[in-house]
């Protein structure tokens, strides 16, 4: 899949050599990322959509927590500030792995593929991933992704899959991103016809997914301080009984 192939060589060019420098929260986020046209957020209100997040997870009543795809660590990172975790993390880009490891030692982070991930079943409270799903090849991928999660994380726990993009609005996401772009005089480079696209998602997808399975799906809409992607975005929570 040419797409995915692209998308990991962009990925694998982020992060920078964290030898001597002192690593602030907002270097993971720019890292991570969160810096162009339709985001734009300050520690302050990452801090504030990780709050929320945590509220959301019930983090407070987890003891361990896994981000599938989790780059700089940005999101570990401020979670890990909220509520103390046995935080671990997966990522395929070498060099965002090692540049959340300076960041957080103290921290389980790996580099690896999100649909076959290095743990045994059952072990995490809650499993999550966010703005990672856009990325795959297909729902077929995405489809064994969301399996693998559900597969380490212990009964009684929780998986989340945050901002999803809606297939629903796909037509205004489209749109809205194209004209922030343009408003900033930087080229559409994840138009719907290049090699960067994003992958959209119908609801249906995880609802079918997991109801196989016998399993209650929560999708609530996506509402995060100083990112303009919310309107179209989603978020997915699976409990696993």
């Amino acid at each position: 899949n040419l797409r995915f192939t692209k998308w990991k060589e962009v990925w694998a060019s982020k992060g920078f050599d964290a030898t001597d420098e002192i690593i602030s929260l907002q270097d993971l986020i720019i890292a991570n990322g969160y810096h162009g046209p339709t985001a734009k957020f300050t520690e302050e209100t990452w801090m504030q959509n990780s709050r929320m997040m945590s509220k959301y997870l019930q983090l407070n009543n987890a003891q361990s927590l896994l981000e599938v795809g989790c780059g700089s660590g940005a999101l570990l990172n401020a979670l890990n500030k909220i509520n103390n975790l046995q935080i671990s993390g997966v990522d395929y880009s070498e060099s965002l792995i090692k540049l959340a490891r300076k960041a957080s030692p103290e921290f389980d982070l790996r580099v690896s593929e999100a649909n076959q991930l290095p743990f045994a079943d059952n072990i995490f409270s809650r499993t999550i991933s966010q703005g990672v799903f856009m990325y795959f090849p297909d729902e077929v991928y995405a489809e064994k992704v969301s399996e693998e999660m559900l597969r380490v994380t212990k009964i009684g726990g929780a998986i989340s899959m945050i901002d999803v993009p809606d297939l629903e609005t796909k037509e205004q996401s489209e749109n809205f991103r194209e004209q922030e772009a343009i408003k900033e005089g930087k080229d559409y480079l994840t138009n719907e016809e290049s090699d960067y696209s994003h992958l959209y998602y119908p609801k249906d997808f995880f609802i079918d997914l997991f109801n196989k399975q016998d399993l209650e799906v929560e999708i609530t809409p996506q509402n995060l301080a100083g990112y303009g992607n919310s309107s179209f975005r989603y978020n997915v929570v699976v409990w696993k009984n």
